[in-house]
């Protein structure tokens, strides 16, 4: 008498996990790094220069009467191609005295004058990226006096070309670093380990059925810094491993993604610190998911049993199916049916034994392939083998009839639940996630002991943007406690 087929999977290895690259595109107003840098330079001129030679004295204060800086798409002369170049202009009042020494007919004559003027100082800013976060800075300036005179003894004595050097060499290189040190002072680290942290914690996809996105992000890839006129960007992509759960309510609520993988074993990922940056020539973007829908063997016992558990005429004769078991042995899906042949006294299992297959098409999941296997427990054993060799493929086929099940709900709940999850997701104070789902895709079919699984594959975009500040209210009020040079 055959035994029943053995209650064992055969180990299917699945496919190593893709990793995604979520884009993130980090975007910082120049119109905060201009209000910044007015505020440091208008505290720092107010101190006045106080120079003197042997033709010449001064005493002037600068003023701020307006800055104004725009990103320049593309490189410029005297910038590495790494280099980001912000163009600012600085328009500066000045007041104060000249006193000028002058030989005239043998005699030094001096003669003191209140001076007032205007001045533009252009500067283009370079700004670079660094791996370890920071942000360093070059620049070039440029200055233009538009006219400044004083007479002597009916003499107008243009100062204009002293005074331009003079502001050149004393204030230009000091106002260079001030605008450098405080752009430069820019935290994009903390807004991004926002992000890298908050990634940790699963997206509530669905509650019920519960679906959960986990994500176990890896490292952070970068490109230089790009502008228009208005926004310097920070291009990223955080590369991940995202993982959907189906069915886990446990997942929900904390960051989980693999059990496996997780150094206690309880399914939770070691959060890591947010790593240095790692730059490429260019970026990628999209995740790659796989989301295994399963079909548990009791689902299957429960859609099909009011089909199968009932009277059959086999020959003529009332065969009972009181009792349907599915299960998987080795790579076959079994379904194992209790019979009684009241006529004949004979009683007994027929284990039928297919092949799961997926139709992409109609998203159907079915049975197909069927053989069988016969034991009984009455002595006319040939008798009802040769009634099953016969007859029992009628049953056979009725069973494969019904063991058809479509997933195409399943699917489109995922897929529209995943959608609306990320395509405007705030994950965090200045924050925002925006996803697609563009394609869903089986990947195979699979047996486990809990049932049939088809990995479905789904690819999508998946952008982040993330909005920079300068520096936030304390680190402003720490900057402005920093000593005057």
């Amino acid at each position: 008498m055959p035994p029943a087929p053995p209650r064992y999977v055969t180990p299917v290895p699945l496919p190593p996990p893709i990793p995604s690259t979520i884009a993130v595109r980090a975007s910082l107003p120049i119109q905060d790094l201009e209000n910044l840098a007015s505020s440091a330079l208008d505290d720092y001129l107010r101190n006045p220069i106080h120079t003197k030679n042997d033709s010449m004295e001064y005493y002037v204060t600068l003023a701020l009467r307006e800055l104004t800086m725009k990103g320049l798409e593309g490189s410029s002369q005297g910038f590495s191609s790494a280099e980001q170049v912000i163009e600012v202009e600085v328009l500066l009042t000045f007041s104060g005295w000249a006193r000028v020494y002058k030989q005239i007919f043998g005699k030094t004559l001096q003669k003191r004058e209140d001076v007032t003027g205007s001045a533009v100082a252009k500067l283009q800013l370079g700004l670079t990226f660094n791996s370890d976060w920071s942000v360093t800075g070059t620049a070039h300036s440029d200055l233009l006096i538009q006219q400044a005179d004083i007479e002597i003894l009916g003499l107008k004595v243009s100062i204009r070309r002293p005074l331009t050097k003079l502001i050149k060499e004393i204030v230009l290189p000091k106002l260079e670093a001030k605008i450098i040190k405080y752009i430069t002072q820019i935290e994009i680290k903390s807004r991004i380990s926002s992000l890298w942290a908050r990634l940790y914690d699963p997206i509530v996809v669905n509650s019920e059925p519960p679906i959960s996105l986990s994500i176990e992000p890896l490292e952070i890839l970068a490109q230089q810094p790009s502008s228009d006129a208005e926004t310097v960007y920070l291009h990223l992509g955080i590369k991940t491993y995202i993982k959907v759960n189906i069915g886990d309510e446990s997942l929900i609520g904390r960051g989980a993604m693999d059990t496996e993988n997780s150094p206690t074993g309880d399914g939770e990922v070691e959060k890591k610190e947010t790593p240095n940056l790692h730059f490429v020539d260019s970026l990628e973007s999209g995740y790659s998911i796989t989301a295994p829908i399963l079909v548990t063997y009791t689902t299957i016992e429960q859609l099909a049993r009011p089909h199968v558990e009932k009277a059959h005429q086999i020959k003529g004769i009332e065969t009972f199916v009181d009792s349907l078991t599915i299960y998987g042995s080795q790579t076959k899906l079994v379904a194992g049916l209790s019979f009684k042949m009241p006529k004949l006294r004979a009683s007994g299992q027929v284990y039928l034994l297919g092949t799961p297959h997926y139709g992409p098409g109609e998203m159907m999941l079915s049975v197909t392939d069927f053989d069988y296997t016969l034991t009984t427990r009455n002595l006319l054993i040939e008798m009802a083998e040769d009634i099953g060799g016969s007859a029992f493929p009628h049953l056979r086929e009725e069973v494969e009839s019904k063991l058809v099940f479509s997933l195409e709900d399943q699917l489109t709940l995922l897929r529209a639940k995943l959608q609306s999850a990320i395509e405007n997701r705030v994950v965090g104070s200045h924050i925002r996630l925006h996803g697609t789902v563009d394609t869903i895709t089986p990947e195979g079919i699979y047996l486990s002991s809990e049932g049939v699984h088809i990995p479905f594959h789904l690819e999508g975009k998946l952008l982040s943007e993330v909005e920079l500040n300068p520096l936030d209210s304390s680190e402003q009020s720490a900057i402005s406690e920093l000593p005057k040079e």
